[in-house]
């Protein structure tokens, strides 16, 4: 483990799904556990990996300000490795959580991580352009949106998304740190990583 980091508890497995294979491993020098997405093999064209999210606080700082304010019955479009998912559960004032997710390699891990809050949690296993119905909040976790396409959920209140610009850039750049897969992009003094840090290291004490 990197020093001064912390990290939630996700759970390492791999599926294999037809709409592609999830997996979830931890990386030897930094112990941070990264989620990867491999997309199906079509005719000529090669499987690709995408690395899709991670168990750091650092990463998980990239939300700080949505786990501030949501409440209610909120609709997280976008699982990954779950632990957005599993941080939102936890907020007392979420009432339910709805999870949108395409791919069945990324629910049946989250799913097999018995992780707490289980009762407070829906997913439905589809494009997150396809959910609708009304919530309190939705949260855009499903890459850059579609300029064209919009949604059909509704929601009571703006849609959130993560802070994917908050690079560290009111102090100029990444933060390089030697053994760690990527950048770091708070400093360990940053209030939302410290914030998120609590959070984290509440949630793991539930987690078995």
């Amino acid at each position: 483990m990197l020093n001064g980091e912390s990290y939630l508890k996700i759970k390492e497995g791999v599926n294999i799904s037809p709409r592609g294979d999830f997996l979830i491993k931890a990386d030897k020098d930094s112990g941070i556990i990264q989620g990867y997405y491999k997309k199906i093999k079509i005719q000529d064209v090669p499987s690709q990996i995408y690395s899709k999210s991670s168990n750091d606080a650092d990463h998980l700082a990239m939300y700080s300000h949505i786990f501030d304010q949501v409440s209610g019955h909120v609709l997280l479009l976008g699982l990954g490795i779950g632990g957005v998912a599993a941080l939102i559960a936890d907020i007392p004032e979420v009432e339910k959580l709805t999870i949108g997710e395409y791919n069945l390699g990324a629910i049946n891990l989250f799913v097999k991580g018995n992780y707490p809050n289980a009762n407070k949690i829906n997913i439905i296993n589809d494009r997150s352009y396809n959910i609708n119905r009304s919530y309190d909040y939705i949260v855009w976790d499903d890459g850059i949106p579609h300029p064209k396409k919009p949604i059909m959920a509704k929601s009571k209140n703006p849609t959130l998304y993560p802070d994917w610009n908050g690079y560290n850039t009111e102090r100029g750049g990444h933060i390089d740190i030697s053994n760690r897969p990527w950048p770091r992009m708070f400093e360990l003094d940053d209030p939302r990583l410290i914030s998120v840090k609590t959070r984290i290291e509440s949630l793991n004490t539930k987690i078995l």
